[in-house]
């Protein structure tokens, strides 16, 4: 073994080599998808498709190896005006990362999928994420899995936050800052209870155990498929012989940033409002969307919500 008083003797060439090999491999991370309100369908989100990351550690070691590091092609640097400065991040890599849409998305996300340029992207994805409410109706995700995301293989709701009750309407702002999606498990989901679920019979007063809810979407989008003979490829999460989407694992989810040393849960304090009330996301024109490559574009409508209602 190399004694490390030796390294600053080595050829430079062999340094930055040694550098290079200590870059740890891509972690699995979230990509939202910007903006966060697509008010219709021809309303398209903003690419690239790319994700925050955090610092490489040896970008902390000293210049050669911060230089090092900044020469991956995994390591990017785009602004942050929340930050004050630039910050990290890289290609959204959909064999790893997951694709997150919001329920003002998800009728752009239909479309968005549908158009011939995005098919190679759609059959690459392996993780989806959406908001809780979008998963009405559950014909969206059905097809939108059995016609174009073929091989997707989980498919996650995001609750707001982890509590004994909440309501099956609520939308929130995802998080600010770097995030991550983290499994509820099902002990914890066991425990939940869902209020205002649509198409419940009177007699249970539009409540529904969390769990229950999960396995009746998931027999929601397998009935579709059945019922309405939806045409697609033999993918992974669709099973032609069995009827159902025996590939594609169901999760909740809950966003968790990164506050003083752990990942801690952030939205229930980013509820948005119900029926046009405040608050609301900012609608942000074609014309005014910056390029997520060089800009951290969240930074401008995550952090701040509007009083007023969408324009």
């Amino acid at each position: 073994m190399i004694n490390f008083t030796v390294f600053p003797r080595l050829p430079v060439e062999l340094q930055d080599a040694i550098w290079a090999l200590s870059l740890a491999e891509p972690e699995p991370e979230v990509c939202i998808v910007w903006p966060l309100d697509l008010e219709a369908p021809e309303d398209q989100p903003t690419l690239p498709f790319i994700v925050d990351t955090a610092w490489p550690s040896i970008a902390h070691v000293c210049r050669a190896a911060r230089a090092v590091a900044l020469s991956s092609p995994l390591v990017r640097l785009r602004y942050s005006a929340s930050a004050g400065f630039l910050v990290p991040y890289r290609a959204f890599d959909p064999s790893i990362d997951c694709l997150y849409w919001g329920v003002s998305q998800v009728n752009a996300m239909e479309f968005f999928f549908k158009k011939t340029e995005n098919a190679a992207l759609a059959r690459s994805l392996r993780h989806i994420a959406i908001e809780l409410p979008a998963m009405y109706p559950p014909s969206v995700m059905a097809e939108m899995i059995r016609e174009s995301a073929i091989f997707v293989r989980t498919l996650s709701f995001v609750l707001p936050e982890t509590s004994d009750t909440c309501s099956a309407r609520t939308e929130f702002a995802p998080p600010a800052r770097r995030c991550r999606l983290r499994d509820i498990p099902e002990g914890t989901i066991k425990e939940i209870t869902l209020e205002d679920v649509p198409f419940l019979p009177p007699h249970r007063k539009r409540r529904q155990g969390l769990l229950e809810w999960l396995h009746a979407r998931r027999g929601d989008m397998d009935d579709h498929v059945r019922k309405f003979n939806v045409t697609g490829d033999e993918g992974s999460a669709w099973s032609t012989p069995d009827q159902r989407f025996g590939g594609l694992e169901i999760k909740i989810q809950s966003f968790v940033e990164w506050e003083s040393g752990q990942w801690v849960e952030v939205c229930g304090q980013r509820k948005l409002g119900l029926d046009g009330q405040a608050p609301r996301l900012y609608h942000i024109r074609g014309e005014d969307r910056r390029n997520p490559a060089e800009y951290r574009v969240l930074d401008d409508d995550c952090g701040i919500f509007c009083s007023s209602t969408k324009e």
